[in-house]
């Protein structure tokens, strides 16, 4: 732009003061914003410079990190140290890798520079990775997709009259079947001869009650279920895997994979062996392998072969199940989670000092220490270990309601599961459970979120979401009462779709809850 600027002379041939103001700020005010443009363009064309390098590396690591992370899904490095000819020296890479479910993972890079002592940029990318071999190993019972919303005023969405589930749940597990979602739940009964296993149609998670769309009577009563989905010969199969509520057939099968026909497969049933009482009560499916849990089985006059309370089978073959070895835990075996050839069980604590609610097992055929115990846990008092919830290299452990000022909900470091501890500046809670015998019957982690199932509690207690993003700064969220009621004794959950659903000993067995955009303010 071109500025035409005339100025006139006095007859004596000199400048007067008044035309010289004018000259001068005639030209302050043209060229002041005239160099402001040029400057401002060459900081423009340099951030945008400085932003496309910093995006390049934020690519790079992330490809890094996925590359890592086929390779070894709990063992990638978040420590990168990329190069770059265009960004300042002075700027910092943060690379995070956070766990959502056992099979999904978050993953965040982001660069910091300085343009300059008083400006400072940053950029970054954040994508998620799937681990497909996680999600075959677990069955297919795995989320790919991370939890929504604060859940901090959840609410009963559906659930079920006590005269359509006539009994006392006692577990449950959900799968997807091709754009349908259904929810399998396990029962006991004082009358042996009715229905123990329920099939739920929860695609609508709105339709109250939710439609019961098949029962059948397996066994007097079953303890708890996993649901696995397998292929065999090429062809897509779904299993129920039971733990029986009487003295044989411990291991029971049940054929879902058209949950409108479920088939109790009557020749799968398999009794534990090296075993001469005593009943099932808990059970995991993983990698094609059923891992079963008994009740302490004391017998100080049997030989050493007998009377074990872990068991494992081979079910790569589901209607012909293989026993495969046991192991004397010599205490109740409540819960089992088994990963990459070792097994966590929480367990009773043993009789005396030191209380290890937590034991750990080589469960690897390959090991020089296959079956034997290689880690536990102490905690100061006696009370057992309940429930277990395994996500990377963090274990949550829930147990009964602890006395005095003990803890009953701890997350652990496990990457050396020989010697599990607590993380720095601890992260362990006292719940403040109200029931005298109160327990921490279930839990699922999903993200930052901790939902766990107690039994034995008031209704306001009975299902609690915590936030667990910080080891040493656990709060809970969900500390507003909101909707109905529920019932007092939650015994087991299972989070799909952003959705909880839930298992109960007494009044509806069944319900479906659902996180409210209500704000919880205490």
């Amino acid at each position: 732009m071109k500025v035409r600027t005339q100025i006139f002379k006095q007859k004596n041939g000199g400048w007067s003061t008044l035309e010289l103001l004018i000259a001068l700020g005639i030209m302050t005010v043209v060229l002041v914003p005239a160099t402001q443009v040029v400057l401002g363009n060459t900081e423009f064309a340099r951030d945008t410079r400085f932003s496309q390098a910093a995006l390049v590396m934020a690519e790079h690591n992330i490809e890094n990190a996925g590359r890592e992370l086929h390779a070894d899904w709990d063992s990638a490095t978040t420590e990168y140290d990329s190069t770059s000819e265009v960004l300042p020296d002075e700027k910092s890479e943060t690379m995070t890798i956070t766990d959502i479910s056992e099979c999904l993972k978050e993953v965040t890079s982001q660069l910091d520079w300085n343009n300059s002592p008083i400006r400072s940029q940053a950029t970054g990318i954040t994508t998620l990775v799937t681990n497909p071999s996680e999600v075959r190993r677990l069955g297919g019972g795995c989320n790919t997709m991370p939890p929504s919303g604060d859940w901090d005023t959840p609410e009963v969405l559906g659930y079920t009259s006590p005269s359509v589930i006539d009994g006392e749940a006692t577990g449950i597990d959900v799968m997807n079947f091709a754009g349908q979602r259904y929810a399998f739940l396990t029962s006991v009964h004082s009358s042996p001869a009715k229905d123990d296993f329920w099939v739920i149609d929860g695609t609508d998670p709105e339709s109250t009650p939710p439609p019961v769309v098949g029962q059948i009577h397996v066994s007097p009563g079953l303890n708890a279920i996993d649901v696995a989905r397998l292929e065999i010969g090429g062809v897509s199969k779904t299993y129920a895997f039971a733990a029986n509520d009487d003295n044989a057939d411990h291991l029971m099968v049940i054929d879902i994979t058209d949950p409108l026909t479920a088939t109790h497969l009557v020749s799968a049933s398999r009794s534990l062996p090296e075993m001469t009482t005593g009943v099932a009560r808990s059970i995991f499916y993983y990698d094609e392998k059923v891992y079963i849990g008994t009740q302490y089985l004391g017998c100080p006059l049997c030989p050493s072969t007998q009377n074990n309370e872990f068991h494992i089978f081979d079910v790569s073959d589901p209607t012909s199940p293989v026993w495969e070895g046991s192991i004397d835990v010599d205490r109740n075996v409540n819960a089992i989670v088994v990963s990459d050839g070792v097994a966590y069980l929480a367990t009773g604590p043993g009789s005396s000092s030191p209380y290890t609610p937590l034991k750990i097992f080589d469960v690897d055929p390959d090991s020089l220490t296959y079956l034997q115990e290689i880690g536990s846990f102490a905690v100061p008092s006696d009370e057992q270990g309940t429930s277990l919830y395994l996500l990377g290299t963090k274990l949550y452990l829930g147990r009964e309601r602890a006395t005095a000022s003990n803890k009953d909900f701890y997350i652990l470091d496990v990457t050396n599961p020989v010697a599990p501890q607590e993380f720095p500046g601890g992260s362990s809670v006292k719940l403040a459970l109200t029931g005298a015998t109160a327990v921490v019957k279930d839990i699922e982690v999903q993200g930052r979120y901790a939902f766990l199932a107690i039994e034995n509690t008031t209704s306001q207690d009975t299902f609690q979401v915590w936030d667990v993003a910080t080891t040493n700064d656990l709060r809970r969220l969900n500390v507003c009462t909101a909707g109905d009621p529920l019932p007092q004794d939650m015994n087991g959950l299972v989070f799909v779709d952003n959705l909880i659903f839930a298992s109960f000993r007494s009044n509806a067995a069944f319900r479906i809850l659902y996180d409210t955009p209500d704000v919880c303010i205490p």
